[in-house]
């Protein structure tokens, strides 16, 4: 949990990482020092800015107008073409947590799936330190780091000209993870006496909701990050996405650091996921064919507060089911969840049997995850067109194969040929990995086939080169042929026991698919448009890669 702000004896510490401030243009009676991060990481004193530094001169005269209480320090980053890298980026954050600064307002950002690990790390790390970040999202619309992230505030400016002076709207449920949309024109006057207007940006919307943050914290120097959150929310002009007690109910786990995994097991249905967007500090497995059903609970109670003497640093506890079907028991059947909270530990329920149900109210700093509280994320947008633009490679388990890794090993493959790529899985399960979720139901049309609408919502965010969805499916029949038929994939893979002869002679023949059977002896099969492999890890995914991207090059 993030440390508490200290009591506010002098004006609060504000940093602008942008282009670097100009103090000669404008009345910048707060402006206290300016250094830069240069394209070798080195810190340097900035001694004179140039015409460059425009951009963020006009941020820093925002936070002047609207910000009573402040001290500006300006880390450039930005050089004279505007640009700078995701390296220079996380040194300027970290430069601001080792310097006592305590909000940082940027108006950049990276929209590059491959800053996604480095951003992430340094933001939870100035989060960790009780900093407050507050991030302008891409104009373009696209995923933007670090404004997408939890532990930020991400703004957009209202490009319906809606809102004046320093009003703002709050949304709850933003796809992109950016919350606030705030006026982002402004009328400020400069040293001559010359009024100058702000374009309706995202930059220059993002350092009104910096001014009136530093507001709130100078009167309440204590509030953390979602308290802050919650008194921008409950102060906002209107709320989206509501009901207002859901702000803690999370979209990502971007937010973990380290977590212990608590996983809900049979004999027939085991965890074995390999590959994690975040430390695992262990992995507790209850086996429910062996363990006491009366005694379970209090077994689990123990369990927890064994490992968190053990592992203090741990953010986040997870709890996993794998079991479908008769056997299957909810994780809320067996957890005290009130008990929980007061262990001040975030929380993610990865448990695909309940469906959606009243979700809980997290006023603290207590992160809540559980696959039915993100439906309220909307994952159709009707303005998108009906085509997808690039390949879609759709990965069907029949018999639970390991179909996390294996999702997230293929995305690898591609990536490392320099292809972005989002991996979409129907399966909670699929976030502790680092892929999109989304549910069956929105997911999957009666038959199995794929839904385009939530897919279109992704691929307008992301920008990927190819999508990568991975469909458990246990409850249906294995009908290869028929999701072919009605699939809109490129690509198919089809995880099965084994391969049926009788299904040999009817394959269309100017499709891509991919048949891996977990048994050795299964029906070898190798013509166009159709290959059939023993999976056996990595030498057969290669193969099927190998297949897949010949193929889809092809086309």
């Amino acid at each position: 949990m993030p440390k508490s702000a200290p009591q506010a004896a002098q004006p609060l510490k504000i940093a602008i990482i942008d282009s670097g401030i100009n103090g000669q243009w404008f009345d910048l009676h707060s402006f206290e020092r300016e250094i830069e991060i240069d394209s070798e990481l080195q810190t340097v004193e900035e001694t004179e800015a140039g015409p460059q530094s425009i951009h963020g001169t006009l941020c820093a005269a925002i936070i002047e107008k609207y910000s009573k209480y402040k001290q500006i320090y300006s880390v450039k980053i930005l050089n004279e073409r505007g640009k700078a890298t995701s390296k220079q980026l996380a040194a300027a954050i970290t430069w601001c947590i080792e310097n006592d600064i305590k909000i940082i307002n940027m108006s950049v950002g990276s929209t590059d799936r491959q800053d996604y690990d480095l951003i992430k790390q340094v933001v939870n790390q100035a989060y960790n330190k009780g900093i407050i970040i507050i991030a302008a999202a891409s104009n373009r619309g696209d995923m933007t780091y670090p404004a997408a992230f939890s532990n930020t505030i991400g703004v957009k400016c209202d490009r319906n000209h809606i809102l004046n002076f320093s009003q703002y709207i709050y949304d709850c449920s933003s796809l992109d993870g950016t919350e606030v949309i705030a006026n982002g024109r402004h009328r400020l006057t400069n040293r001559l006496g010359d009024t100058i207007a702000t374009d309706a940006s995202n930059s220059y919307a993002a350092p009104l909701v910096t001014a009136l943050v530093s507001n709130m914290l100078y009167h309440q120097p204590t509030l953390t990050l979602q308290e802050l959150k919650y008194k921008l929310m409950d102060s906002s002009t209107l709320v989206l996405g509501g009901p207002k007690t859901l702000i803690k109910n999370c979209k990502d786990l971007d937010w973990i650091q380290g977590a212990i995994v608590y996983v809900l097991e049979n004999s027939e249905q085991t965890y074995n996921v390999q590959h994690y967007c975040f430390n695992v500090y262990d992995i507790v497995k209850f086996n429910l064919d062996k363990v006491c059903k009366s005694s379970f609970k209090n077994s689990i109670k123990d369990q927890i507060l064994k490992d968190l003497k053990a592992f203090e640093e741990a953010d986040t506890l997870i709890f996993v089911s794998t079991v479908y079907g008769e056997k299957a028991i909810c994780w809320e059947r067996v957890l005290d969840t009130q008990w929980l909270k007061y262990c001040i530990k975030n929380i993610v329920i990865i448990d695909d049997n309940r469906g959606p149900s009243q979700q809980e109210e997290s006023r603290g700093d207590i992160n809540i995850w559980h696959p039915s509280y993100h439906k309220k994320y909307d994952m159709v947008q009707p303005s998108i067109s009906n085509d997808i633009s690039v390949p879609i490679v759709a990965v069907y388990d029949f018999i639970g194969f390991g179909l996390n890794d294996l999702v997230y090993e293929l995305a690898e493959k591609f990536r490392s040929n320099d292809y972005a790529v989002t991996a979409i899985m129907n399966t909670g399960l699929g976030v502790v990995s680092g892929h999109e979720y989304i549910s069956t139901q929105d997911l999957l049309d009666p038959n199995g086939g794929l839904q385009l609408h939530p897919i279109q919502s992704l691929e307008a965010l992301y920008k990927p080169d190819v999508i990568i969805v991975g469909i458990e499916d246990r409850h249906t029949t294995n009908n290869m042929l028929c999701l072919i038929k009605g699939s809109s994939a490129d690509a198919n893979i089809f995880l099965v026991d084994r391969f049926r002869t009788e299904d040999s002679e009817n394959f269309r023949l100017d499709s891509c698919n991919v048949i891996l059977t977990k048994e050795q002896n299964g029906f070898p099969i190798e013509c166009k448009g159709w290959r059939s492999l023993h999976f056996n890890g990595e030498k057969s995914l290669a193969a099927a890669y190998s297949y897949l991207f010949k193929m889809l090059q092809e086309e």
